[in-house]
């Protein structure tokens, strides 16, 4: 709170001294700087303030702290903020990795969110910095919405990936394989999904939920009625 009055005369100034004013002084909640009259004025306000100040022009600049200072602020929560939006990115990004590394098929769909969750996190640090450059003044206010934006956006993410996740479970082979059917491939893991592929003698691998077998090829007898 600034008490402020422009230089006068002893009688100009009076009303400085006066108890009620020196009493509220000292009463408020708030601090107060006390500028009045010049340099060499005194009055009994200027020692039940909580600072003196020698003119208004140097109370003023006491109360209102430096651009330069805001910013250095601004620029510390923005700084504190994205390292909060980094680490969860990167949280849920090692979530789709573990992902691919269990399922094989699917992984391209999780590569492809991936991607999704790298350019969200190039946007947010830039809607960060352009916020921040933009805004001098109220920081508090502008961190909270930024804050809430963020939140809301990653909560998105996380029930996009929950949902993904649900999705790539349903299509696991593993729970195909569990009802009794097998994987078949060639000795190198390729897959065979039609008898055409196959010549009598040839060395096949067959794959259940609960281990494979090695077997030959002894006769081909291809269904000609799927032709038909």
């Amino acid at each position: 709170l600034l008490l402020c009055r422009g230089g006068g005369s002893l009688e100009d100034l009076w009303s400085f001294n006066d108890e009620r004013v020196v009493r509220a002084v000292v009463a408020s909640p708030i601090p107060v700087i006390c500028g009045v009259g010049h340099e060499t004025d005194v009055t009994l306000s200027d020692f039940a303030a909580d600072v003196r100040a020698a003119t208004p022009t140097a109370a003023a600049e006491l109360a209102a702290p430096a651009t330069r200072d805001c910013e250095s602020v601004l620029q510390t929560f923005a700084a504190a903020l994205r390292r909060r939006v980094g680490g969860a990115l990167e949280t849920q990004l090692q979530r789709v990795d573990r992902l691919a590394l269990h399922l094989a098929r699917p992984a391209q769909a999780l590569s492809r969110h991936a991607q999704r969750l790298d350019v969200l996190d190039q946007r947010t640090r830039a809607a960060l910095v352009a916020g921040v450059q933009r805004r001098a003044t109220g920081q508090e206010r502008w961190l909270a919405r930024a804050q809430s934006t963020v939140a809301a956006r990653r909560q998105r993410e996380h029930s996009r990936l929950e949902s993904l996740q649900a999705r790539l479970h349903a299509l696991d082979p593993k729970r195909v394989l569990a009802r009794g059917y097998a994987w078949l491939s060639d000795v190198e893991d390729r897959p065979l999904s039609s008898v055409r592929q196959l010549h009598v003698g040839q060395a096949i691998r067959a794959q259940w939920a609960d281990g494979r077998a090695d077997a030959t090829v002894t006769a081909l007898r291809p269904d000609d009625t799927r032709d038909a």
